[in-house]
């Protein structure tokens, strides 16, 4: 069930942030993503955009409107100490998992930068990623 978090790892409250996931768990595709505040507060903005259909990543989004929520699953896998490492590991799980081929997943970059990377760009600039 997406409302509660599951943890494969301790979670650590000392930690800088965490890397997470969130699954369809029709079609198991993932998207990885970090979190710097506690993991649920990240939750709080996907749930918004699932109400009013905006957000950072609107693929994700309309996948959980399509699929209903409840067959999506959040999972808290790894854990970093500062932001360089946090990064790198968004990265590293990012390509491990294919996340950012639309095949496997719902990411729209590589990780590492923040996202949102699509945000500010023109439909033209759009059609040529």
């Amino acid at each position: 069930m997406i409302n509660k978090i599951e943890y494969k790892i301790p979670y650590d409250k000392d930690a800088f942030g965490h890397i997470y996931q969130i699954i369809n768990m029709i079609n198991k595709k993932k998207y990885v993503g970090k979190d710097t505040g506690k993991t649920g507060c990240r939750w709080n903005g996907t749930l918004e955009g699932i109400i009013r259909e905006y957000g950072y990543n609107l693929h994700l989004i309309r996948s959980m409107r399509k699929y209903d929520i409840k067959n999506f699953k959040r999972i808290v896998f790894d854990s970093a100490k500062d932001r360089k490492e946090l990064n790198e590991k968004e990265k590293y799980w990012i390509a491990f998992y294919k996340s950012n081929n639309q095949r496997y997943g719902y990411n729209k970059s590589e990780g590492g930068d923040g996202g949102n990377t699509y945000i500010n760009k023109t439909p033209e600039e759009l059609q040529e990623t």
